[in-house]
């Protein structure tokens, strides 16, 4: 089938237009090919030739009836892919022939947007003289103006500006210009953006304003000038919330003293961290986390995915700031975020030593919160058999319930480890305790295919038939997921099929 796809390029004729291969063009297309054929990394024949600078096939293309704006691929269309490869030869015969300069499609959106990313000034000015909407906002970057200023192409800036950019145009990634400018360290860039009418503290984009940008990238003389005409410090915003988490989580104290120096609230909530000591722990920056105590920092200020600097810390295997945090203050057993607390965080993440300092220093090893509901069920679920064991020997109730798996054993069941499971029954754990997404370990474990550990659950009492969990049954789970050799074991030791229940 001469028009059949598949792999990088997507069809033969594409294949053959990426190479330069008029010859087997010409070929294919007596044989049937599509010339309009849409599939792989660059969508079209026309746009694979584009891309390459091959304007002879460009040509011969164009002549036979190929679709010059015909969308598909990473960039789009023939034009956009042609103003990224800076061949301004192709761009102005796709003009000419007909060539929709504002169609917007694939990564950056438009032709001009293509063009000012990697600089291509000629083909962006081409562009404008032949009516490109310079504001036209699409991609990954939002407009053409966002492209150049984070590519550091101040020429490219400059002459939008004077052709009548919109300097604050929000959307994309970064959201505006001087933020994509303040990411990257163009500080000539953020400079001339300001001048020019640049709203300091417009927020929008992954880092939410320019001062996050610059102190997440480390950009300190960015961030100083910011400061110095008026970017507002404690504005909220993007992924991390505030500059000085973004500065703490990357551990540059030199941007987080002056930040502190300049007003900054250190305790101030916002972001996937939540605050900035959090921020800090989480990126096991202990001189951080050390500075911001001295500096003011409340230790058990909760917020964010981890709920707390010791949980995040704890989570990320830093004894050092686990200790330092206690013996400033930190609530051991406090309790927000997704992994409830420090203990639950370190038994998920393996991270014996801190389990066992935290115990030491009065953490409530049953404790239940967050996602996997208490410290026993965490470490079941990552298959920390040490970790299991020492919280069995230091009084963990091997039968709490909590979280998405229930208990010990449906976590470990999930997994399919028999080990561990078997530990857990030689231990004291009820088989047919009912809790979590699966009800019982029985269940999970005949859900995801694990026979063995069926067949030992069986053998230890596990009740075949009882209804619990989304799909109320072992029997039901293992069919769900088409596990025969399970559904026809389960049968042998009793089970019904015609139990109702589940999904």
């Amino acid at each position: 089938d001469i028009n059949a796809q598949g792999g990088f390029y997507g069809g033969v004729i594409q294949a053959a237009a990426v190479k330069g291969c008029k010859e087997i063009i010409e070929l294919s297309l007596q044989y049937g090919a599509d010339i309009n054929l849409q599939g792989g990394h660059v969508g079209t024949a026309i746009a694979a030739a584009a891309s390459e600078g091959h304007q002879d096939v460009v040509e011969y293309l164009v002549q036979h009836g190929a679709d010059i704006n015909l969308q598909g691929g990473n960039y789009g269309t023939a034009i956009t892919e042609a103003a990224y490869r800076g061949h301004q030869g192709i761009v102005e015969y796709l003009v000419q022939h007909g060539a929709d300069i504002n169609l917007q499609g694939g990564n950056h959106g438009t032709a001009i947007a293509a063009a000012a990313s990697k600089g291509h000034q000629g083909i962006v000015e081409y562009l404008v003289q032949h009516g490109a909407d310079i504001n036209l906002e699409g991609g990954n970057y939002g407009t053409a103006i966002t492209e150049a200023a984070y590519g550091g192409h101040q020429g490219i800036v400059e002459y939008l500006v004077q052709h009548g950019a919109d300097i604050n145009f929000q959307d994309g990634h970064y959201g505006t210009a001087i933020v994509a400018a303040a990411s990257e360290g163009h500080h000539g860039i953020v400079d001339y953006l300001l001048q020019h009418g640049a709203d300091i503290n417009l927020q929008g984009g992954v880092y939410g304003t320019a001062i996050v940008a610059a102190a997440l990238q480390g950009h300190q003389g960015i961030a100083d000038y910011l400061v110095e005409h008026g970017a507002d410090i404690n504005l909220q915003g993007g992924h991390v919330g505030t500059a000085i988490a973004a500065a703490a989580y990357q551990g540059d104290q030199g941007i987080v003293e002056y930040l502190v120096q300049h007003g900054a609230d250190i305790n101030l909530q916002g972001g996937y961290f939540g605050t900035a000591i959090a921020a800090a722990a989480s990126g096991v920056h202990q001189d951080v986390v050390e500075y911001l105590v001295q500096h003011g920092a409340d230790t058990n200020l909760q917020g964010g995915n981890y709920g707390t600097a010791i949980t995040a810390a704890a989570y990320r295997g830093h004894q050092g700031i686990v200790e330092f945090l206690i013996q400033h203050g930190a609530d051991i057993n406090l309790q927000d975020g997704n992994y409830g607390t420090a203990i639950v965080a370190a038994a998920y993440r393996g991270h014996q030593g801190i389990v066992g300092y935290l115990f030491q220093h009065g953490a409530d090893i049953n404790f239940q919160g967050g996602h996997y509901g208490n410290a026993i069920v965490a470490a079941a679920s990552e298959g920390h058999h040490g970790i299991v064991d020492y919280l069995v020997q230091h009084g963990a109730d091997i039968n709490l319930q909590g979280g998405n798996y229930g208990t010990a054993i449906a976590a470990a069941a999930y997994q399919g480890d028999q080990e561990l499971v078997e530990y857990l029954v030689q231990h004291g754990a009820d088989i047919n305790l009912q809790d979590g997404e699966y009800g019982t370990a029985i269940a999970a474990a005949a859900f995801w295919g694990h026979q063995d550990v069926v067949e030992y659950l069986v053998q230890h009492g596990a009740d075949v038939n009882l209804q619990s969990g989304q799909y109320r049954t072992a029997v039901t789970a293992a069919a769900s997921e088409g596990h025969q050799d399970i559904v026809e074991s389960l049968l042998q030791h009793g089970a019904v099929l015609n139990l109702h229940g589940g999904d």
